[in-house]
């Protein structure tokens, strides 16, 4: 991946997360070559503290960058906290670079449904290229839909 070219970092919270992104990436349409998935980071709030100790200074640095962050909402109260204290980590100079996304619960429970991490990628890249919302508006990610709005502009060009 050329850092100086438009590329996308994407940072999941765990394993399931990874496995949901590895499977956006077996879409046909993406070009893989210009996404990375790092390693997990372990929890939401780890997500985000490694996302401002590690990416932010990547991000001033090569002006390409945009970054995903993938968390959990656990669907308790903590659900708003999680998506708080990432989105409070994040610099007014950089919110249009970006994104934070997650299952409104957690992934596990929407595998039930839909079935494997994997397959949930490849829908939810089946939605983004095709410009539906048959998995994105499920009840577990419908919450994603103003951030997926922000960034249609911004990633599709990249990825697609």
């Amino acid at each position: 991946m050329n850092r100086e070219q438009p590329h996308i970092v994407i940072l999941p919270e765990d394993d399931a997360n990874r496995q949901i992104a590895n499977g956006f990436l077996t879409h046909l349409n993406v070009k893989y070559r210009s996404v990375r998935i790092l390693p997990l980071a372990g929890g939401c709030k780890k997500t985000a503290d490694k996302f401002e100790k590690e990416l932010i200074p990547l991000m001033m640095q090569y002006r390409e960058m945009t970054v995903i962050l993938l968390i959990d909402g656990d669907q308790k109260e903590s659900e708003a906290n999680n998506y708080s204290y990432a989105v409070a980590k994040v610099p007014k100079n950089l919110k249009n670079r970006v994104f934070i996304l997650g299952v409104f619960s957690e992934p596990e429970e929407l595998k039930k449904e839909i079935g494997s991490y994997e397959i949930i990628g490849e829908k939810l890249a089946d939605d983004c290229y095709d410009n539906t919302d048959t998995l994105w508006g499920h009840s577990l990610l419908v919450h994603n839909k103003s951030e997926l709005e922000r960034m249609a502009f911004v990633i599709k060009p990249i990825i697609f």
